[in-house]
C-alpha cells in the first residue's frame, strides 16, 4: 500500500505507475489532462492546431496549392489579431484561422492568405470567394492586409480574387 500525495488516498502499489511515483495513476492522468487542456488553449497550441488542420485539409482534399505557412506565421497572425475577427470585428477566444482565398479554390496556405475569423464568419463564408461573400467595403481591411503582406497593390489583389 502507498499513499498518493495528490489525492492523499491509500492505494495498492499496482495503482501507481511504479513505486517511485508519488501520484497514483488516476491523479497522474488528471494532471496530464489539465496540462494538455491548458497547452491547447495557449497561443502556440492554438496556432499549432490550426496549422496542422490546414495541412490535413490540403492532404485530405487533394488540393494542389502552394504551402509555405509556418507555425510562426500563424502565431504572429493570432497574436496581432488578439482574438478579433478580421471580418466583423467581434472579439472571441474561439477564433479560427481562415483562408481568405479558400484552399478548395486554389488559395495558397501562406501568410498572405490567412486571417483570424470568428466561428460565425468562418462558417458563413465557408468556401466562397471573399467578394462573393461580402461587398468590398465590408472586407476592405482584409484586402489591404493581403496587399501589404504580398507587397503588391490592391488592384493586383482584386485581380487575383477575380480568377
Amino acid at each position: 500500500m502507498k499513499t498518493c500525495s495528490k489525492c492523499e488516498e491509500q492505494k495498492d502499489i499496482e495503482e501507481f505507475y511504479n513505486e517511485s511515483r508519488s501520484y497514483c495513476i488516476e491523479c497522474e492522468r488528471s494532471t496530464a489532462n489539465t496540462r494538455m487542456k491548458h497547452y491547447g488553449a495557449t497561443l502556440r497550441g492554438k496556432a499549432s492546431q490550426a496549422l496542422q488542420s490546414s495541412r490535413k485539409a490540403i492532404k485530405n482534399g487533394g488540393y494542389d496549392v502552394f504551402d509555405d505557412l509556418t507555425l510562426m506565421d500563424v502565431i504572429v497572425t493570432f497574436a496581432f489579431a488578439d482574438g478579433e475577427c478580421s471580418y466583423c470585428g467581434k472579439v472571441t477566444k474561439n477564433y479560427h484561422m481562415e483562408h481568405i482565398v479558400p484552399l478548395s479554390k486554389g488559395g495558397p496556405n501562406t501568410l498572405s492568405n490567412i486571417c483570424v475569423s470568428c466561428p460565425t464568419c468562418n462558417k458563413s463564408k465557408n468556401n466562397r470567394d471573399l467578394l462573393e461573400w461580402r461587398d468590398f467595403d465590408e472586407v476592405a481591411d482584409v484586402i489591404f492586409q493581403v496587399a501589404s503582406r504580398r507587397g503588391v497593390t490592391i488592384t493586383e489583389v482584386l485581380e487575383d480574387f477575380k480568377t
